[in-house]
Parts: C-alpha cells; sequence; structure tokens
C-alpha cells in the first residue's frame, strides 16, 4: 500500500515538472555590430556594438553599447532619439531624447527640442532620471573600452499625461530610426539639481552613428520547460519519506 502511494506521489510530482514553463514577452530588438559600419565618424571612439530591445508587454527598453577608444579619442557618454522608423532629428515636442553620463551612471530623459546639437535637452521639457549601467577599462596606449547601458520602464516616458501634442515618445516596431551621439566631456562638465535636471551640458568631440530606418527582429511570445518548485518540493519529501521508512525498516529487522 505504501509503495502505491509513493510511486502515486512520484508520478503527480513529475507532472508537475514536466508541465512547468516560462512565458517570454514578445519584443522587437536590434543588434548591430562592427560589420555594419557603426561609426562613420569616430571623433570619441570606434562604436562597435549597438543594442536595443522594446518590450511590449512590459513597455520597457533595454539598451547597451560598446566604444573602443581610437586615435586616442575615447567615450563617457552619449544622446540619443528613437522613432519607429524615418528619421528621428528635427521633429521637435514629438519624441523623448536620452542623455547617458558614464561618470555619474546617470540617464536623464527630455522631451526633444528639435534642434540637430548637443543642446537639444535646453528648454525642453524634463520627464526624469534614471540608473545607467556604465563601465570603463582604460588599457595601455589606446585599447581603452567604454560600454554602458540600461533597461527602463517607459511609463513615465510615453505617458501623454503634460506631454506636448502629439506625444509618440519612444517605441519602435518592425524598423527604427536613431539619432545617436557618443560623446566625451570632462568629469563634472554635466552638471545637474536635486531633481536630476541637466543644469550645464559642455562636451570636447562627439562622434555619431544615424539610421533613417533600419529593420529591427520580432520575438514573440514563446514558452520554455523549467522544474516547478512545487514538484520539486514533493520530490525532496518522497525522499525523506523513503529514507525514514528505510531507517524504521532497519529497526525493526534488528529488534
Amino acid at each position: 500500500m505504501k509503495k502505491t502511494i509513493l510511486t502515486g506521489l512520484a508520478s503527480v510530482a513529475a507532472a508537475v515538472i514536466s508541465f512547468s514553463s516560462i512565458a517570454f514577452a514578445d519584443h522587437y530588438s536590434l543588434d548591430l555590430h562592427d560589420s555594419y559600419g557603426l561609426s562613420p565618424n569616430k571623433n570619441a571612439g570606434k562604436l562597435t556594438d549597438f543594442e536595443l530591445e522594446y518590450n511590449l508587454h512590459d513597455n520597457t527598453l533595454g539598451f547597451y553599447m560598446r566604444v573602443e577608444e581610437y586615435d586616442y579619442k575615447d567615450t563617457s557618454g552619449f544622446w540619443m532619439v528613437l522613432n519607429n522608423g524615418g528619421n528621428p532629428k528635427d521633429k521637435p515636442d514629438e519624441l523623448a531624447i536620452l542623455y547617458g553620463d558614464l561618470y555619474t551612471d546617470t540617464l536623464t530623459a527630455y522631451v526633444y527640442n528639435g534642434a540637430n546639437s548637443a543642446n537639444s535637452w535646453d528648454g525642453g521639457q524634463f520627464i526624469g532620471s534614471y540608473a545607467l549601467d556604465g563601465s570603463y577599462y582604460d588599457g595601455p596606449g589606446n585599447t581603452g573600452e567604454y560600454t554602458a547601458s540600461f533597461n527602463i520602464s517607459l511609463d513615465e516616458i510615453n505617458d501623454p499625461t503634460g506631454k506636448p501634442s502629439p506625444w509618440k515618445g519612444i517605441h519602435f516596431e518592425d524598423t527604427v530610426g536613431i539619432w545617436f551621439h557618443n560623446f566625451k566631456h570632462q568629469q563634472g562638465a554635466i552638471t545637474y539639481d536635486n531633481d536630476g535636471r541637466i543644469t550645464a551640458f559642455h562636451t570636447k568631440y562627439t562622434a555619431w552613428f544615424d539610421t533613417n530606418g533600419t529593420p529591427t527582429e520580432f520575438v514573440p511570445w514563446t514558452t520554455t520547460s523549467e522544474p516547478a518548485p512545487f514538484g520539486l518540493f514533493l520530490l525532496a519529501g518522497l525522499a525523506v519519506f523513503a529514507m525514514r521508512r528505510k531507517s524504521s525498516s532497519a529497526r525493526l529487522a534488528t529488534a
């Protein structure tokens, strides 16, 4: 009878384990590398990796860049405007502009004022300040490496409340338009107030990478099997039960 119960519980645990899964949300992604020609201008280093991921269900934006020092020029920040294809420049009050500062690991969002300059935040509405993951590798001579990444919610950025009309914020689907500059600035050349607003912005030199509508990859909702915690708990319980039963039988045999 006990053997039958054990067999039945083991079958239930195995079933729970086999039917467990994790879901991955629909998202559009872009993964560009050096072979794409990311650095038509290398005045602030050579851009070798540029990645985006727009998650439809979580309404989040992920970003990663990698820049190599070039001709003794390096990078310490970037600004970026994205739209759903086409040229994102010269479109005031429609899109968000993001500024990344690798010295302070700060990401700042503004309403893009439409200007094609480093001061495209100036006069635009401040949206918010977020965390930026940045790193430096200063090798000997001309071999520095610089990376930056973030994964942020777009709820605040894309919310049209209080924004100019028509507000589009940040989103893209089958294609994405990019206006991107990585730049070099001295530490302390970008300053902020207590709310995270930029109060001063000065750069030494910049590089750029622009596209008018680069195709993205759509990754649909998928699931993958993974052992369920409840099933694993059942199996652990069965193992303990079996060990206790074996120990009890051994004591009876020697009694």
